[in-house]
């Protein structure tokens, strides 16, 4: 995320997206193939179709390890996902203030999310990223976990635990990485989820 950031000064929205209907192509994990020493892998995937047509289906099963879960076999199913909904740093919505990063010819498109690296107001530390999700998705496919500002009760169980410790692992804005417990209130996982709600985290909840 950090190189991606770096080279194209923003992050990249959720998905790839054709310009004129928005459709979700591929997956934000696709993007950031360049950054991950996969620069073949990423030139033979077609940019322009969505990630189960039928040429790209034959990359299911070429996930890059970085993708997969230690505890699990890689069979092309990722846990790594970002929260994916307005409210959150991956929204929904184009928005006018989300430029383009990249136009992939000839009809794909990737918006930037909505804050970039230096520009989280509830601050970088207190704003999560990417999150260990409870279930998987093909890794290419432009699919995470839905966040909805009203859906509390959903949050925790779309998360972890993996491990049976009743925890699950969170990468922050900052780079930092580390577990979290699924016991935390589901107040203090949405103000950790939203960049802009302007709540201060009670770190006493973290259990960090």
């Amino acid at each position: 995320m950090q190189s991606f950031h770096d080279q194209f000064k923003g992050l990249p929205n959720h998905a790839i997206v054709h310009p004129q209907t928005e459709q979700p192509l591929l997956s934000w994990r696709v993007l950031l193939l360049p950054a991950l020493r996969e620069d073949a892998l990423y030139k033979q995937i077609h940019l322009d179709e969505p990630w189960d047509s039928q040429h790209n289906k034959q990359f299911w099963g070429k996930m890059p390890e970085v993708y997969r879960l230690p505890t699990k076999k890689n069979d092309g199913m990722t846990y790594y996902q970002v929260f994916h909904g307005d409210g959150s740093m991956f929204d929904k919505t184009i928005r006018p203030e989300q430029r383009p990063l990249l136009l992939l010819e000839p009809n794909v498109r990737v918006y930037s999310c909505k804050y970039h690296l230096g520009n989280i107001p509830d601050g970088p530390s207190d704003t999560i990223l990417v999150v260990e999700a409870a279930e998987p998705v093909n890794w290419m496919k432009p699919e995470d976990i839905p966040f909805d500002l009203k859906g509390e009760d959903k949050l925790l169980p779309a998360v972890g635990n993996h491990y049976r410790d009743d925890e699950f692992l969170v990468l922050f804005v900052d780079g930092a990485v580390g577990p979290l417990r699924r016991s935390i209130p589901a107040r203090t996982l949405r103000n950790l989820i939203t960049p802009d709600d302007g709540k201060k985290v009670d770190r006493t909840d973290l259990g960090r």
